[in-house]
């Protein structure tokens, strides 16, 4: 188990939560989905030949991408930062950031080698030591919905970042 997935310790500083920002067109996509799902999914099951079991999994197909849409927050704690997306949680040390930057591009939501649990082209990108599999540079696309808070919190909480002139959250070069 790396650090980005051990338990958290007892928090000394409060923890905030940033509710996510959702794209419109996210959520037009998660919520007509679940809907077409469920739709299909009833259909299925009340059908005298059909699968009860399709339609029980595309009800919970439907289920978690309801829970994705409405489920989705970032905490930061005294010594993580914690992203939950429906059933997917992660953490990342505070003390492994190594940048944080605000970025507005709709690509990063659906390419690349990085954790995405953002909802928004309107995102924050943290990047943090490490490898994943011994190869990748660990990174995490978020959208928190207010970003400049969520930057200005992550420094308040890590002693060893600082918010440079162009607005990135970099560790200090004295605790690289």
């Amino acid at each position: 188990m790396n650090d980005a997935e051990t338990s958290p310790e007892t928090s000394s500083m409060p923890t905030q939560r940033f509710p996510a920002k959702v794209d419109f067109a996210v959520a037009m996509l998660l919520s007509s989905m679940a809907t077409i799902f469920i739709g299909i999914g009833l259909a299925s099951m009340l059908l005298a030949n059909a699968s009860v079991f399709g339609g029980v999994m595309l009800i919970l197909t439907a289920a978690m991408l309801l829970w994705i849409w409405r489920g989705t927050f970032y905490q930061i704690t005294d010594k993580y930062v914690v992203m939950r997306s429906g059933p997917i949680r992660w953490r990342i040390p505070l003390r492994k950031i190594t940048e944080a930057r605000i970025t507005a591009n709709g690509w990063l939501l659906v390419g690349g080698s990085y954790l995405r649990l953002a909802l928004s082209a309107d995102a924050i990108m943290i990047r943090y030591q490490g490898k994943w599999f011994g190869l990748i540079e660990p990174a995490a696309l978020i959208s928190p919905e207010d970003r400049e808070a969520f930057l200005h919190r992550l420094v308040e909480g890590c002693p060893d970042l600082e918010l440079t002139a162009d607005g990135k959250v970099m560790r200090r070069p004295s605790a690289q």
